[in-house]
């Protein structure tokens, strides 16, 4: 019998799915109208999970995910993430002023 699976698991395979979906699009025929409604939606979703990736971040943070790495926070970030050093350490300081 499987285990059951989380809610998180859930959504993010869901996620995963939605936006294999989209990338998967021919939109070379898609009308004006579609198109538009595409990028209006891609910028609500990058703007509601830029945010919610920050309350995770500092949730991670506060948890203590990165501690046993040996690194500070905003190397073990740029590893895990594969981004900038200043990258990271931005998303860190904005996910501090963002959710204290």
């Amino acid at each position: 019998m499987d285990a059951p699976v989380s809610p998180v698991t859930a959504a993010r395979a869901a996620l995963n799915a939605a936006i294999a979906d989209l990338a998967a699009l021919d939109t070379r025929t898609t009308g004006l109208e579609d198109l538009l409604a595409l990028i209006i939606d891609s910028e609500r979703a990058t703007r509601v999970l830029t945010g919610l990736g920050q309350t995770w971040l500092h949730r991670a943070v506060q948890a203590g995910a990165f501690t046993d790495t040996g690194l500070t926070c905003a190397d073990a970030l740029s590893g895990l993430l594969h981004i900038d050093l200043s990258d990271a350490r931005t998303r860190l300081r904005r996910s501090m002023l963002l959710t204290e």
